[in-house]
């Protein structure tokens, strides 16, 4: 940043950092999951109005580099980002999933995740009440799977396999986006 690099900014995805959950038009409040990718155009249309003349790069990790990857490809030419890096991107989140549900690790990972899940879920209880989730349902979550449980019925999805194709990026898309990238790799070294 002191070479001229430009302005920092962090996000604060739907319902984290202390931010409350809202929605317009009096609907049902999503959380934060996978499908963020508008959220994140709306995020870089606010910087561009704010720093019009600034360069926008943009990092990403796990979920969070699957959301950039799969903003960057559906941008396409109208990206505003100059550069972006994804940090171990979930690219095929029914393969992660169910490579991690096939683990004892996994599961174990699962449950705790789905246990932090299940407290956000709680935090943000009075935004979400009357929506399609119940605090029963989003805690069943924990060991039944938040995609099924919480994000299918707030997104409108069928269920978990729905949710997981919508969240994953797919070849297609990695593809576009590594046809625009110059050059999409970057040694280690050149980091």
């Amino acid at each position: 940043l002191a070479e001229g690099l430009g302005t920092p900014a962090a996000v604060n995805w739907r319902g984290l950092g202390g931010l409350p959950l809202s929605a317009a038009g009096g609907a049902t409040p999503k959380v934060y999951c996978g499908l963020g990718a508008p959220d994140l155009a709306e995020i870089l249309s606010h910087l561009r109005r704010r720093l019009p003349s600034s360069p926008l790069y943009a990092v990403g990790w796990s979920m969070g580099g699957c959301i950039l990857v799969r903003h960057m490809a559906e941008a396409g030419e109208g990206c505003e980002l100059r550069a972006a890096m994804a940090v171990s991107p979930a690219l095929d989140v029914s393969a992660v999933q169910r490579y991690w549900q096939g683990t004892p690790v996994g599961r174990l990972y699962g449950l705790a995740i789905g246990f932090k899940l299940w407290l956000y879920f709680l935090s943000h209880r009075r935004e979400l009440a009357g929506g399609p989730v119940s605090v029963w349902r989003a805690f069943l979550g924990v060991f039944r799977g938040y995609e099924d449980e919480v994000f299918a019925p707030l997104w409108g999805l069928s269920g978990h396999e729905e949710y997981w194709r919508r969240c994953s990026v797919g070849e297609e898309l990695v593809r576009r986006v590594a046809r625009r990238a110059s050059p999409p790799v970057a040694a280690a070294a050149a980091v």
